[in-house]
């Protein structure tokens, strides 16, 4: 399984006519399981659909079935088959010529054993390929397993909250999603991600306009009223009127105009004008932006892109070995090193996975994803 990423990339599944696409309306609204299907993806009405739906890809349908009563349940209930092409599988005789199936990626065999450091980086180097230009690329099974998790998470999981009303804003709030994610700092997720909705409780809307014509001082009064509160509380003011400032007076009071057409490098440098907001903020944005909203970036842009190095990024990366000492900065370099064209792509997963299992304390180890393929190295 895995994510379409692309209106190209879905246009071109489409012609090959291979697998199956099940378009995920997930978390939108009551209805929006009514919306759930899996398609065979040479079904006519894939290609009047786009990316900003969130799609998956499968192989073949028995790989489809199993992740959909895993991930979404039972047929029927919270999602159906399409009614034209009725997610069937094609003859062999019907695909075309020159399509071939992509090979399979080489599974690694990994010990089930606890090993050290160095004894991992001994078999990761082992079982390293060489390409026919002669360079060496590490099949490194942990980058593997992070990766194949971070297809299985659903948007709602990166936005933890308290009152299950906040995570709908997030997601149907353009500028809610901005007013949290600047203040995403020193402070556990489900509070900020709840923010906005204690914000839209307390004055009756959630208005950029609103927050831009108030003073820093009056926007103190308001923060300081709210149930649950960020950590920099004498910060947060500013930051979100700078936030609306920048919205109300360049966009028209539109945030998704922020994103919108534009390059990753664009987003961040834009967010990193506000006050309190540095690349980690700024880059983790711009990762929810196209996890959890279809926003599309250049390719290109993807090599530019890092993780959010918090608290669990940097404890998941040091027992997994890939960072000699708990620190951001390795974190980050770290994720440049073993996942080079999209770095940022290790975040969701490394994140969720430092949030439920990989804990300060009493990590669970034995129920996690990666718990095959993890040295548990202790710092």
């Amino acid at each position: 399984m895995r994510i379409i990423r692309s209106n190209s990339e879905l246009e071109s599944l489409h012609s090959a006519g291979v697998g199956f696409i099940y378009n995920d309306f997930s978390g939108r609204g009551s209805k929006g399981k009514d919306y759930n299907v899996l398609h065979t993806a040479s079904c006519s009405w894939v290609v009047r659909s786009n990316v900003n739906v969130p799609k998956y890809f499968f192989s073949n349908i028995d790989e489809a079935i199993k992740w959909l009563l895993r991930n979404r349940g039972g047929e029927g209930k919270n999602w159906k088959r399409c009614g034209t092409c009725k997610a069937e599988a094609r003859p062999l005789s019907q695909v075309s010529p020159e399509t071939k199936p992509v090979d399979k990626v080489e599974q690694v065999p990994v010990p089930s054993k606890v090993f050290t450091e160095k004894e991992a980086e001994k078999f990761l180097i082992k079982h390293a390929r060489v390409q026919n230009e002669g360079s060496v690329i590490i099949q490194d099974p942990r980058v593997k397993c992070l990766l194949e998790f971070g297809k299985t998470i659903r948007p709602r999981q990166l936005f933890s909250n308290i009152v299950q009303e906040a995570a709908l804003l997030i997601e149907e709030n353009p500028f809610a999603f901005a007013l949290a994610a600047v203040l995403d700092r020193g402070t556990k997720s489900e509070i900020i991600w709840t923010i906005p909705y204690y914000l839209k409780t307390q004055v009756g809307n959630l208005d950029p306009q609103f927050f831009a014509r108030k003073s820093i001082k009056e926007l103190g009064i308001i923060f300081r009223k709210l149930p649950a509160k960020p950590r920099y509380i004498n910060d947060a003011p500013r930051t979100v009127k700078e936030l609306s400032e920048i919205i109300v007076n360049e966009y028209g009071g539109d945030a998704t105009k922020m994103w919108r057409n534009r390059t990753s490098t664009y987003v961040k440098a834009t967010f990193e004008r506000i006050y309190g907001v540095g690349l980690g903020i700024s880059s983790m944005i711009v990762l929810l932006l196209e996890r959890c909203y279809g926003v599309q970036f250049d390719d290109l842009d993807h090599k530019n892109m890092n993780v959010k190095s918090d608290i669990h990024i940097v404890r998941v990366f040091s027992r997994l070995g890939f960072i000699s000492q708990p620190s951001e900065k390795q974190a980050l370099k770290a994720a440049i090193r073993f996942n080079p064209e999209y770095p940022g792509a290790l975040d969701p997963p490394t994140w969720i996975i430092g949030k439920t299992w990989c804990t300060s304390f009493s990590p669970k180890c034995g129920s996690c994803p990666l718990d095959d393929v993890c040295p548990k190295i202790s710092k």
